[in-house]
């Protein structure tokens, strides 16, 4: 009878431990649901049509094809679940949140990449006029507020996005002279600066501050991430309207879409035609990030031919790795590198129509 009465309670206790463990193992799993994790999950975006984004004033948009610009999804890995989840579906990928933005703070990160995309237009206007030997003048308008630095000044009246027009009455155009400005400051003095914000000129009181961070000695400062900016002066006006997209890897396609529609005859040849790449003034195609990824939005766009940066120098890896990608899916699309705007219209003109199907 003991025999049976002991068995019956080892039952229960294992029937317990079970029990416990399982509700140990419930909890554990709701938790990690809510555990944030430092990595983004990378994945094709879109590949999506460059016409509708820039206009040009003068210029024609009757293209028979269309140029594309192609684009990463770029997600938080919210949980261990998004974690695992992003390593076992195909053309997704894990990185660190260090790996991608160096360390900077997401919102500091956030609004470099709007300015670089900001950037990014301008480049890819001076680029194509360049190509056509149109004229073309550049204008300083000021001195841009990339970011704040919180940390050096977290008391600053300045906003991102503020154009810095004068420091104490002295007319600010470039970022050397904003510098030479401060130069004749103390930290920690009271200054007047005018900004244009929302299209309004607005006269702000602030102090300077001391800068050491990063510098061989301190110096006096304002707090801020400054860029240059610069108005592009042309008999055709260009808008690049771009939402949602930052960073200046659609540069090289916004030149194409600039000469197609002021060129007299239309590069597409009819075709979908994708691209990515960064551009600078002088039409020098540069590296981007995600060109696998890339390579997949353009496919699944239907997208005949794909413009790539072409390696040149040590490190770079974009036409190898858009070359591997298509070989190992055995994907319909034909990878064009290039090092140059001049090289990416020279294939354009040579390509013969494509033929119209009923």
């Amino acid at each position: 009878m003991d025999d049976v009465f002991d068995k019956t309670k080892r039952s229960r206790r294992r029937v317990k431990i079970f029990q416990f463990s399982l509700l140990a193992l419930l909890v554990l799993a709701v938790v990690a649901l809510y555990i944030p994790l430092p990595y983004y999950v990378f994945s094709p975006g879109l590949a999506e049509a460059v016409a509708p984004i820039v206009r040009v004033q003068g210029g024609h948009r009757d293209e028979r094809g269309k140029f594309m610009l192609t684009s990463v999804y770029v997600t938080y890995a919210d949980n261990i679940y998004d974690f695992i989840g992003a390593l076992m579906i195909p053309h997704h990928q894990v990185l660190s949140v260090k790996q991608v933005s160096g360390g900077l703070p997401n919102s500091l990160y956030n609004q470099i990449e709007e300015y670089m995309m900001s950037q990014a237009k301008i480049d890819a206007e001076v680029a194509a006029f360049r190509y056509l030997h149109k004229p073309y003048r550049l204008a300083n308008q000021g001195v841009t507020v990339i970011a704040l630095d919180e940390k050096e000044n977290p008391a600053s009246p300045l906003l991102p996005g503020d154009v810095l027009l004068s420091v104490n009455r002295v007319r600010i155009r470039t970022v050397v002279g904003l510098l030479d400005v401060l130069a004749r400051l103390r930290p920690g003095v009271s200054i007047s600066v005018d900004v244009l914000r929302s299209g309004k000129v607005r006269h702000l009181q602030m102090h300077t501050v001391s800068l050491s961070e990063g510098a061989a000695k301190p110096h006096t400062g304002l707090g801020i991430y400054p860029a240059q900016e610069t108005n592009l002066i042309t008999a055709n006006p260009v808008s690049i309207k771009t939402g949602q997209l930052d960073g200046p890897s659609a540069g090289l396609m916004f030149s194409l879409e600039i000469i197609n529609q002021l060129a007299p005859t239309d590069l597409t040849r009819g075709y979908k035609i994708a691209g990515t790449g960064t551009i600078n003034s002088n039409g020098v195609v540069g590296q981007i990030g995600g060109v696998t990824h890339k390579v997949i939005a353009a496919v699944n766009a239907g997208a005949s031919y794909m413009f790539v940066p072409a390696d040149r120098a040590p490190g770079d890896t974009n036409e190898a790795h858009a070359l591997a990608e298509v070989k190992k899916d055995h994907l319909n699309i034909t990878i064009v590198p290039v090092s140059t705007l001049a090289q990416a219209v020279s294939f354009l003109e040579k390509l013969p129509p494509k033929k119209a199907t009923s």
